[in-house]
């Protein structure tokens, strides 16, 4: 929907790109125009959010990304 609004922040996510960190720290807001809609974007942004996390390596803690593995070849 159009009044749909999902935005998200880096606050600590290192100081250059094509770098991957040991950590990493992101957070994120979803907003919708009723509650019910609420829970429909939510489980689309999660969604994204987890196969993030699988392609990524990173463990998945709930609401909570973490643990991002290094790659060995570029540290």
């Amino acid at each position: 929907m159009p009044t749909d609004r999902v935005s998200g922040a880096i606050p600590d996510g290192g100081a250059v790109d094509n770098v991957c960190l040991d950590f990493s720290k992101g957070s994120s807001c979803i907003r919708a125009e009723s509650v019910a809609r609420l829970e429909t974007v939510k489980e689309k942004a999660l969604a994204c959010a987890r196969r993030a996390v699988r392609v990524t390596g990173c463990v998945d803690g709930g609401l909570l990304y973490t643990d991002a593995r290094a790659d060995p070849v570029i540290g």
